[in-house]
């Protein structure tokens, strides 16, 4: 499916188990290219998303679901935007996402990111607010040449697990300022 110059992409409101969003090329959105509300067990794979305000909006309450191999670039806002809890992020490409961060998480708990790359974002590649995203596991992921920083955790924000991952190439590779818990292992920065 191709969806462009259209106010709304892709929204599911109140579904699960399973529903499959494969293989779409979105661009030129008004809003947000994919949504997810209060939706579980989603699959959401290989979606290109081009110039929308909001990539992939993964709303609270929507949880246990699966996002691989997407492609989020050029969106106003941000590429990921996450408050829900379960979710594996696979393999995506995050690049050139120019508001709000490549990754923007808040209230989200448990959620898994592996192997995705996420650069030349404005102004951060990861930003964990400081409305309590706690215990997201980062592993594998390349984070490299965001606009101010890699990775900034905020306040209140405890238990992320930053594992194997390569941070580096921004002016500041990974900010945890607030001296949040966070386990840190094995990263290059």
């Amino acid at each position: 499916m191709r969806l462009y110059y259209i106010n709304n992409g892709i929204t599911l409101t109140s579904l699960s188990n399973p529903n499959y969003i494969i293989n779409n090329h979105i661009y030129d959105i008004a809003t947000n290219g994919i949504t997810l509300v209060s939706s579980d067990y989603v699959e959401t794979i290989g979606n290109t998303i081009n110039r929308s305000q909001y990539g992939i909006s993964i709303d609270i309450n929507s949880n246990n679901n699966i996002l691989e191999n997407n492609i989020l670039v050029n969106n106003e806002y941000v590429g990921f935007y996450i408050q829900g809890d379960n979710n594996k992020f696979t393999n995506n490409l995050i690049r050139n996402n120019t508001v709000y961060n490549g990754i923007y998480i808040e209230a989200s708990t448990n959620n898994t990111f592996i192997n995705n790359t996420v650069e030349l974002n404005n102004p951060y590649g990861i930003y964990l607010t400081s409305t309590s995203p706690n215990n997201n596991t980062f592993i594998n992921n390349t984070v490299i040449n965001n606009s101010i920083g890699g990775v900034l955790i905020d306040t209140a924000v405890t238990g992320n697990n930053f594992t194997n991952n390569n941070i580096y190439d921004n002016p500041v590779n990974f900010n945890n300022s607030q001296a949040n818990s966070v386990n840190a292992e094995n990263n290059y920065w």
